[in-house]
């Protein structure tokens, strides 16, 4: 008697119409096990990245905030999260992973508004190749240009560059007519989230100052730190450069 009980219980147990068992239900959004993760290509995930694995002396922006707004002017139109290299926010992106948390003091330099470490002989990575053009363009999107103002929070920010091409010729060569005399701009200095003095490296941690401020829609501020990043350039970016 238990063993025919046992059969019927068996037989009636995931069996249809046909007497053939039917197998339990696949859930099509389930991700197999061994599907890699999608890596968007976006500020939320660089900006987490970073943050998370650039910490310390390794360090690019000083908070989420500067991140996120000085993100907002990297190029992400042709790139990829697997780029090595160019001057885009997938370049950023890619080091900013599995590079920036194996081997932080080696790619999270990568990671920050230059690109590339300020003194390289011949930078690359994420640089573009050329740290005046990438400068120029960062500052020009948060500033604007003389010929071209931006509006911040209804203020109108005070553009230190005529152009793109007159920022790049004063950063490589300075202008010896002006008064006093502007020297071409400092790379031998590293970029830091402290960095003052006349140099690039302050100029840049400025930039990412304004950006931060732009993005919030504080237009007073971003008006100040774009002052830093003039040729001639206020205090904290006016006199001896450190680190």
């Amino acid at each position: 008697m238990r063993t025919l009980f046992i059969t019927l219980a068996l037989v009636g147990f995931g069996c249809g119409d046909d007497g053939e068992v039917t197998p339990p239900p696949i859930d099509a959004a389930v991700t197999p096990p061994d599907a890699a993760p999608v890596v968007a290509l976006d500020c939320p995930t660089f900006c987490t990245r970073v943050m998370a694995n650039c910490t310390g002396a390794n360090a690019q922006y000083v908070d989420l905030a500067h991140c996120t707004g000085s993100c907002a002017a990297f190029v992400a139109t042709g790139s990829t999260v697997n780029d090595t290299s160019g001057n885009t926010l997938g370049c950023r992106i890619y080091h900013s992973g599995t590079p920036a948390m194996t081997t932080p003091a080696m790619h999270c330099v990568h990671t920050g508004p230059a690109g590339d470490v300020l003194n390289a002989a011949a930078p690359a990575n994420c640089s573009g190749g050329d740290l005046c053009a990438t400068f120029c363009a960062l500052n020009i999107k948060t500033c604007g240009t003389t010929a071209a103002q931006v509006t911040v929070g209804g203020v109108l920010i005070t553009a230190q560059y005529a152009s793109q091409a007159a920022c790049e010729t004063v950063c490589k060569n300075g202008d010896a007519a002006a008064t006093p005399p502007i020297l071409p701009f400092s790379k031998t200095n590293l970029y830091a989230v402290n960095s003052v003095g006349n140099s690039l490296a302050c100029r840049l941690n400025h930039w990412t100052n304004a950006a931060s401020f732009a993005a919030a829609g504080n237009g007073a501020n971003t008006n100040t730190h774009c002052s830093h990043q003039a040729a001639q350039p206020t205090a904290p970016c006016a006199g001896t450069a450190t680190p």
